[in-house]
């Protein structure tokens, strides 16, 4: 909620900044007032749509949790490299495997890695490579890859 506040705040401010410049060099009166009006306009409404897209897509994410049956155990926010493409999306580690869920795009998807399938697993800086069974190679990139290392590490599945 802070990051969706601070990065309103700033963007209402450049737009309020912007216009008043416009309005100052199209030398129309009361040009401040109606850059801060529009700056705060902008902060508002910007505001408004991060809060309700983020609920709507926090709905989202948790009907597809309801479709995993193995206890998860740990869960982030990151990118899913398949090979053939890079997608978005919450990343569930689940005592049964790994589970992409993406809503970059229509129709949603959810990507699995069994136990069974991987071979290997190690980490390099911020990603978390998966080597399988089939000879495949993915990319996790994950922002907090220092709690993910630890949540893996504590279910021994790094060595």
């Amino acid at each position: 909620m802070k990051i969706k506040a601070g990065l309103s705040v700033i963007t209402g401010f450049f737009f309020g900044l912007g216009t008043f410049f416009v309005l100052k060099f199209l030398d129309i009166e009361n040009a401040l007032a109606f850059s801060v009006m529009s700056g705060l306009l902008f902060y508002l409404l910007l505001f408004c749509f991060l809060v309700i897209h983020g609920k709507v897509m926090d709905k989202k994410c948790n009907e597809f949790e309801k479709v995993i049956t193995s206890p998860i155990f740990y869960k982030t926010n990151g990118n899913f490299n398949l090979g053939y493409k890079v997608k978005n999306g919450n990343i569930y580690f689940c005592e049964a495997g790994i589970v992409c869920v993406s809503l970059d795009e229509k129709p949603y998807t959810l990507d699995e890695i069994t136990m069974d399938n991987i071979k290997r697993l190690y980490f390099t800086d911020i990603r978390l490579v998966i080597e399988t069974e089939d000879d495949n190679v993915f990319f996790i990139t994950i922002p907090d890859a220092k709690r993910a290392y630890e949540a893996l590490k504590e279910k021994e599945w790094l060595e």
